[in-house]
């Protein structure tokens, strides 16, 4: 299971902790993802998005729904 966002890629980021004796060890910094089903670009599904994408997407889809009232959302005009 990929820790991945399905629109952006935005991913796992690898650092270190660095104690003051300067030990260091590896942590992990995780993407806030949640799922979402609906349709994208006229193709209905199941998705992993970060919260940011997240929040556009539904945007676009509450902005479409007023303007034609159909509930789907063109990602290309997230970016």
């Amino acid at each position: 299971m990929a820790m991945r966002c399905d629109i952006c890629g935005k991913g796992v980021l690898v650092g270190r902790y660095v104690s003051h004796s300067r030990q260091r060890t590896r942590k992990l910094s995780l993407p806030n993802l949640h799922s979402f089903r609906g349709i994208l670009n006229g193709k209905k599904g199941k998705w992993k998005l970060c919260t940011k994408c997240l929040r556009k997407v539904k945007k676009l889809i509450k902005a479409d729904v007023k303007a034609d009232e159909s509930k789907e959302a063109d990602i290309s005009r997230i970016e």
